[in-house]
C-alpha cells in the first residue's frame, strides 16, 4: 500500500496535485531557478526594479528551504517562525506563491493544448494551495498536513 500525505481541507476546492510533495518541492525549486536566470537581465533592461526582483528571489528561496524541510522529514516550525527560519514570512510566501500560481495559469491558458504549461499551472496551483490557511484562524495546509504526516509516522514506528 501507498502512502500519500493527508491534506487538510479548508473552504476552497483543493486542486489536484496538492499530494504531489516531491513535485512541489521541485516547482518551488525550478520557479527560484528561473528567477535566479531571467531576473537580473530584467533589471538591466528597467523591466522589474531591484528591490523587488531581491524580494521575490528571497521569498522563493525561503520557500524552496520550507519544502526541503518537508522533504528531507525535519523540523517544521510554526507559520509565525518561518521568517526567522526561512528567510520569509507565511504572509510573504502565500502572497508570492498565489502571484506564481496566477501567472502560471496565464500562460496555460495562452498556450492551450500544451500539457508542459497545464501541469506547471496545476503544480503551482497546488504550491500556492499549500501555502494558503485551512481556515481563518489556522496555519497553512502544508504545515497541518506535514504535522500530521509526522505523527502519523511516529505512531507507525
Amino acid at each position: 500500500m501507498t502512502r500519500t500525505p493527508m491534506t487538510f481541507v479548508g473552504t476552497d476546492t483543493p486542486p489536484r496535485r496538492r499530494s504531489d510533495w516531491a513535485n512541489l518541492g521541485r516547482t518551488a525549486a525550478q520557479l527560484l531557478a528561473e528567477r535566479e536566470k531571467a531576473y537580473p537581465a530584467m533589471v538591466k533592461d528597467g523591466r522589474l526594479e531591484q528591490a523587488l526582483a531581491d524580494q521575490r528571489i528571497r521569498t522563493m528561496r525561503a520557500i524552496v528551504a520550507l519544502w526541503r524541510v518537508v522533504l528531507e522529514g525535519g523540523d517544521l516550525p510554526e507559520p509565525p517562525a518561518f521568517s526567522d527560519r526561512f528567510g520569509a514570512s507565511w504572509q510573504e510566501m502565500l502572497e508570492d506563491a498565489d502571484r506564481a500560481a496566477g501567472r502560471a495559469r496565464d500562460l496555460a491558458g495562452r498556450k492551450r493544448g500544451n500539457r508542459d504549461a497545464a501541469v506547471q499551472a496545476e503544480l503551482v496551483t497546488a504550491l500556492a494551495w499549500q501555502h494558503r490557511p485551512v481556515c481563518s484562524s489556522a496555519g497553512p495546509h502544508i504545515w497541518l498536513s506535514y504535522e500530521y504526516d509526522q505523527w502519523e509516522r511516529r505512531r507507525s514506528s
